[in-house]
């Protein structure tokens, strides 16, 4: 077994420097102005500004009893992130749209040099979407952003390219910048946020009652494998998912956040039920095009302080917001 897992993790291994430096332009040595694209069934949904993981990993079983020593035992797939930009393909972002129940699905990483033809690929088989990230949005910013997606793998192959990649474009390459957002929630004036903090939606996976993270998961594997059972688990419990939404933590000018102030007093200090809704908009340079947006549900405001800045600049506030539901709405 050990003599077959080896050349595994060795090819995996050598995956793992290419994957750390997969954004369009990247230079290195053999791979120079090479591109990493996205291919789902078949089809590709465009280029990626980066990506990682994929990496098979064994696991090392130590023989409880202290007479047999370690071994190799199953294998794992590290989780493959993707940062993704506006300029990606309708299915990718359909793909999105069906979270918290996105089917898994099946596609490639492809690294492609300058004529499209394909250097090296990793194939993956039944990916579920674990998380979804949005970037940090700031109004001082001009920098380009992208949305993160990871995905849990039951398997990934990393091989050989070969031939050339068929890249589609219909000449419509859209910006997506920090500074270019538009948000809106039920009651507030939201016209002077200048930063949202970044906004996660995860699959968080439930054992026999208890919900944990999926770093949680891996130890306990982990632990496991070291004890010798790593074969099941011996406890019966069965392994769902369900969806989580980080917080919405907004940045504002102590003046003129009255209406926020309100709110706060009235939900925290007055506990009071009154949640609201929002939507952030992601928006074209001209602040006309929606390019991508969320419809937030079940807001409600649970910590308001100052943000810590700097003293000598405006004061301002951070807000912090729990939001109930999400829902990932069409590309326009």
């Amino acid at each position: 077994m050990r003599a077959l897992l080896l050349p595994v993790l060795a090819l995996a291994s050598s995956f793992s420097v290419l994957a750390q430096d997969a954004s369009p332009r990247a230079h290195r040595p053999g791979f120079i102005n090479s591109t990493a694209l996205l291919e789902v069934d078949g089809k590709i949904l465009g280029v990626l500004r980066s990506f990682s993981g994929g990496n098979a990993v064994a696991e090392v079983v130590t023989d409880p009893s202290g007479v047999g020593g370690k071994r190799l035992g199953r294998i794992r797939y590290e989780p493959i992130v993707l940062e993704a930009g506006a300029a990606m393909a309708p299915e990718f972002w359909a793909i999105l749209q069906q979270w918290p129940s996105v089917k898994p699905v099946a596609g490639a990483i492809l690294i492609v040099d300058m004529d499209h033809n394909v250097l090296k690929r990793l194939d993956f088989a039944n990916a579920s979407v674990r998380e979804i990230a949005l970037p940090t949005l700031d109004a001082a910013s001009k920098e380009a952003v992208a949305v993160r997606v990871t995905l849990s793998a039951e398997s990934a192959r990393m091989a050989q390219g070969s031939g050339k990649a068929q890249v589609g474009s219909d000449g419509k390459q859209k910006n997506w910048l920090a500074s270019t957002y538009r948000l809106s929630v039920d009651g507030l004036n939201t016209t002077q946020v200048s930063r949202i903090e970044p906004l996660v939606f995860r699959q968080r996976t439930i054992i026999g009652g208890r919900a944990e993270d999926q770093r949680s998961r891996e130890l306990e594997l982990k632990k496991k494998a070291e004890s010798g059972r790593a074969q099941g688990r011996q406890d019966g419990g069965m392994e769902t998912s369900i969806p989580e939404c980080g917080d919405l933590v907004l940045i504002a000018p102590e003046t003129g956040a009255d209406a926020l102030q309100k709110w706060f007093e009235s939900t925290v200090l007055q506990e009071k039920t009154d949640e609201r809704n929002g939507k952030i908009e992601l928006l074209s340079p001209d602040l006309k095009t929606v390019l991508f947006s969320i419809t937030l549900r079940g807001l409600g405001v649970y910590r308001l302080a100052p943000d810590g800045g700097n003293p000598d600049t405006v004061r301002r506030l951070e807000a912090r917001i729990y939001v109930e539901s999400a829902t990932f709405d069409p590309m326009k």
